[in-house]
């Protein structure tokens, strides 16, 4: 490929940029794709992926070089692996035709990827020497200095070839040397140190662990830069039992120490980090005594405030969805019809639906990390992943779902149990009573909702919680589920929790939006919760909605009959 003079100018500019994708911006120059010249796209192809080292994660989805954007089966730049001949052939004569070390690297290290060519070696040593040339740059920034003598490394070991292993070696302890003792930035840093630490034991440089003594020292005043110093001293302190603990020591010390200097919320959470790492260390007299810190704030200390918002719902559309349940002015008739009723959505592909669509018109709210904390300010779970952020959400949405319903409940209860005539104790009993609610706790489900009738909804709701785990165990039992936990080591035996009880139902109940409604409102620590709150003392007292979102639990449960106890009696 002879490139014209002007054509050859204008890369050559371009060239002169920092990195590979500010070049690519250069050449593009708001240019249509269809408006530039073949090589010029040939270039700004190869140019705009982001090159992705061994610890990224997101190698492990695209390869080494990660497309800039993608959808459903389509990305921007082609993965590697399906780079047409045609564009590969482009890059190779591109090589031939520039010598400067952004084309000599980028289009070598992808030539060498997809093994193209007669000598793909070959391309590999020109796309080191030429990260080497960026690696040694006074004109690139420290980031991709540090990239480029990293990947130079990694290629270096592809091709196994130990002159070139020890001079990218050399080339990398240069560089964090330089590092910790320039004082650059922390990231690049720790960039260095783990490059050297992750090259096999043979390979690693004697003077690491000097150099990691010194970076500790230079970065003890951020937590963070200093914990992933000193993890890299305990991974390399394996075999040293007493090293090891003093490492871990410094380590929590280091989070102690940044918890005193903080407010009382972010002090909870240097806390709970110092508590993780004594407790994964085997630190036990030390972790307990943080334990105890804990305990000690407040849920007013961390200063949480409560957010709420205000829905208006026309009164007529609220009026005439509660009559529904009373229409046929028998009460019988109308618990069947309230038990009957799940707020959480059947169509789960819908619900995950419509929470995407609230996640997309909340980008930032949707993405960034969340504690969730529990009552006292306990500290239940984070959720950071994507993943885990959107299972939260939907989570949240049930959370939500349920809430309403338990307002709405309260009022359809006050109407069924106004009716006239109202039920008899002893007609209550019969009416709870099935195959698997027995007659002692068809007594207390009759109990309790007398109690909710004359107001005295902690009562009610303190006597329903545990028969709705009772009811659930023994329909479980006759499911042919395990209920029970057998004795292992000094472990004793016992039952199976609600929770796991639950889960296990789920298989067997339909739709699975029941399971998901008992669990989210019963057991669910990021959701309502309501049967650990209420019985581990955690609430103060019960209040009218938890008290009928706890009877609605009843009657929607007394509606799972056995086959036969249905057939028998005929519905």
């Amino acid at each position: 490929m002879a490139l014209a003079a002007d054509l050859r100018s204008l890369i050559e500019r371009a060239l002169d940029s920092d990195d590979w994708f500010t070049a690519a911006t250069a050449l593009r120059d708001d240019q249509a794709p269809e408006q530039l010249p073949p090589p010029v796209a040939a270039i700004i192809d190869a140019f705009s992926y982001a090159l992705a080292l061994a610890h990224e994660s997101s190698r492990d989805q695209w390869g080494e070089f990660v497309p800039m954007f993608s959808g459903e089966g389509f990305s921007y730049p082609p993965v590697v692996e399906l780079v047409i001949d045609a564009r590969l052939e482009e890059w190779a004569e591109l090589m031939e035709e520039l010598r400067h070390p952004l084309i000599q690297s980028r289009l070598g290290d992808l030539l060498w990827l997809r093994r193209h060519g007669a000598a793909p070696h070959d391309r590999c040593r020109e796309a080191i020497q030429g990260y080497l040339k960026l690696g040694r740059s006074p004109v690139l920034d420290t980031f991709h200095r540090t990239v480029a003598l990293i990947r130079a490394n990694e290629l270096a070991f592809s091709l196994n070839d130990g002159a070139l292993i020890e001079s990218t070696i050399s080339e990398l302890l240069k560089a964090a040397g330089q590092a910790v003792t320039d004082k650059d930035p922390a990231g690049i840093t720790v960039r260095l140190l783990v490059a050297l630490n992750q090259l096999p034991k043979s390979r690693q440089p004697r003077e690491l662990d000097d150099l990691l003594e010194r970076a500790q020292e230079r970065l003890a005043e951020d937590p963070f830069t200093f914990e992933s110093i000193v993890t890299l001293q305990i991974g390399r302190a394996a075999q040293d039992a007493e090293r090891k603990f003093q490492l871990v020591e410094l380590l929590v010390d280091r989070w102690e120490r940044q918890a005193d200097a903080s407010g009382e919320m972010l002090k909870a959470h240097n806390l709970e980090r110092a508590l993780q790492l004594a407790s994964n260390h085997g630190l036990t007299e030390r972790a307990n005594k943080l334990r105890v810190v804990l305990q000690q704030i407040s849920e007013e200390g961390l200063g949480l405030k409560t957010l709420s918002s205000t829905v208006s719902v026309p009164t007529n559309k609220v009026e005439e969805y509660i009559a529904k349940y009373v229409e046929d002015g028998e009460w019988r008739a109308s618990l069947q019809r309230f038990g009957a009723h799940c707020p959480v959505a059947s169509d789960r592909a819908q619900a995950e639906l419509l929470v995407r669509q609230i996640r997309q018109e909340t980008p930032l709210a949707s993405r960034v990390a969340r504690r969730v904390m529990g009552p006292g300010g306990v500290h239940i779970r984070t959720f950071s992943t994507d993943e885990e952020l959107l299972n939260h959400d939907m989570t949240r949405q049930e959370v939500i779902n349920i809430s309403w319903w338990g307002i709405l409940a309260t009022e359809i209860l006050d109407r069924i149990l106004g009716l006239v005539p109202a039920p008899s104790d002893g007609e209550l009993v019969e009416f709870f009573q099935t195959s698997s609610i027995s007659a002692s706790v068809a007594k207390h489900i009759a109990r309790a909702v007398v109690l909710y009738r004359d107001g005295n909804y902690d009562e009610s709701l303190l006597i329903l919680l545990p028969r709705i785990e009772a009811i659930v165990r023994e329909m479980s039992r006759q499911m042919g589920l395990v209920i029970i936990r057998e004795p292992r080591g000094g472990k004793p035996g016992g039952f199976a929790s609600l929770g796991d009880l639950l889960r296990g139902m789920r298989v067997v109940l339909a739709p699975e939006s029941v399971e998901i409604y008992l669990f989210t409102l019963l057991t669910d620590p990021v959701g309502i919760n309501l049967r650990n709150d209420a019985l581990h003392g955690l609430m103060e007292e019960g209040t009218k909605a938890q008290s009928a979102l706890a009877l609605h639990a009843v009657c929607l449960l007394r509606l799972f009959r056995l086959r036969s106890e249905a057939e028998e009696e005929g519905e």
